[in-house]
C-alpha cells in the first residue's frame, strides 16, 4: 500500500508492473506506522510514522493479531490504484501455483483453515491468503461457491 500517488516515473512503472501482473495496489492519503508483518509469526512496527529511526520487533501472536485487523481495516479503506493503459491480467485455469491448488484441493474437501495449515505446514494466514487468492481466481464469493467454480473449470484433478 502506497502513501499517496507514485509521482516518479520508476515509481509508476512499478505500480503499472505490479498491476499488470495481478497484484492489486491501493493508496491512502497517508500511512499512520509503517509495518511488515510476516505471517503468525512477527511483526517489525517503525518507532516513529517515518520508520526511519529503528522498528520493534513484536512475537506476541496477540499483538500480531491486532496489527493485522488495523493492517486490514487500513487496506479496506484505501483507494485501489488504476493507471491508464495498464491491464490487471487473469491467469488462465493451470496459473494458480502448486500450493493453491493443493489449498483448493483440500478446501474442497471440507477442511477448516486451521487443518489446511498443519497439512500444508503453513501459518493460517499464508492459507487464508491463498483461499482468498483462488476464490478471487475463480470469482467466488464463497468457500462452497469456489468449490462449485472449481470443479466447473477442471481445476481439481
Amino acid at each position: 500500500m502506497y502513501a499517496g500517488v507514485p509521482r516518479r516515473p520508476r515509481g509508476t512503472e512499478a505500480v503499472r508492473a505490479a498491476i499488470e501482473a495481478g497484484v492489486e495496489v491501493r493508496t491512502a492519503h497517508s500511512l499512520p506506522v509503517r509495518m511488515l508483518i510476516v505471517d503468525d509469526h512477527f511483526a517489525l512496527v517503525g518507532l516513529v510514522p517515518s520508520g526511519t529511526t529503528g522498528a520493534l520487533l513484536v512475537r506476541s501472536a496477540v499483538l500480531i493479531t491486532a496489527l493485522t485487523q488495523y493492517y486490514d481495516q487500513l487496506w479496506a479503506a484505501a483507494t485501489p490504484v488504476a493507471l491508464p493503459g495498464s491491464v490487471r491480467s487473469r491467469p488462465s485455469s493451470n496459473q494458480l501455483a502448486p500450493t493453491e491448488r493443493e489449498v483448493l484441493s483440500l478446501l474442497v474437501h471440507g477442511l477448516k483453515d486451521e487443518a489446511i495449515a498443519r497439512h500444508l505446514g503453513l501459518s493460517v494466514r499464508t492459507v487464508r491468503r491463498h483461499i482468498s487468492t483462488v476464490m478471487e481466481f475463480v470469482d467466488a464469493p464463497t468457500r462452497f461457491a469456489a468449490g462449485a467454480a472449481a470443479q466447473r473449470l477442471g481445476l481439481l484433478g
